[in-house]
């Protein structure tokens, strides 16, 4: 199985489960309720109340700016928790990745306090983990994507998926 297969498996099957679990919408791209995509990737709302978003996911296994492009998605989308899962194919794409999503953050005016940014970069044979935490409304200037904790063991080594 190819990585973007992985992707989907988790936006259709795991995170669209998760969140039904916790009685939430749950709207994604190739799930089997009738709810289907809504603007991104996967997203959970409280149909409850207000229709306020609790989850915002993209993943992208693409080069740097496309991975910038689903990133500004959920930088301009109103949710507390915001998950970017995504995958280069060096050292360099990843810094750049990083790179531009760093800029978009501090670039961007309308951040609201609590807000988290989360990043989880696929390598062969570890994920990354990445955080923005927004401390205050408005702009960042200062923001930096931070490393979190350990890498995470990853279950394949995608050398030997066939693509």
């Amino acid at each position: 199985r190819c990585l973007s297969d992985w992707s989907s498996d988790v936006c259709s099957s795991d995170l669209f489960n998760i969140g039904r679990e916790r009685e939430l919408f749950v709207c994604c791209r190739g799930c089997k309720a009738d709810d289907g995509e809504w603007l991104l990737d996967l997203t959970w709302m409280d149909d409850r109340k207000d229709w306020r978003m609790i989850l915002a996911f993209e993943s992208e296994w693409a080069n740097p700016k496309e991975v910038e492009a689903d990133f500004l998605k959920l930088l301009t989308v109103k949710a507390p928790m915001k998950l970017l899962i995504f995958h280069t194919e060096s050292t360099v794409e990843t810094a750049e990745v990083k790179r531009r999503i760093t800029d978009l953050i501090r670039k961007y005016p309308y951040h609201i306090a609590g807000e988290q940014y989360m990043a989880i970069e696929v390598r062969t044979e570890v994920a990354i983990r990445y955080t923005i935490n927004v401390p205050k409304d408005g702009p960042l200037e200062s923001a930096e994507l931070s490393e979190t904790a350990v890498a995470l063991d990853w279950p394949w080594n995608t050398s030997a998926v066939a693509p």
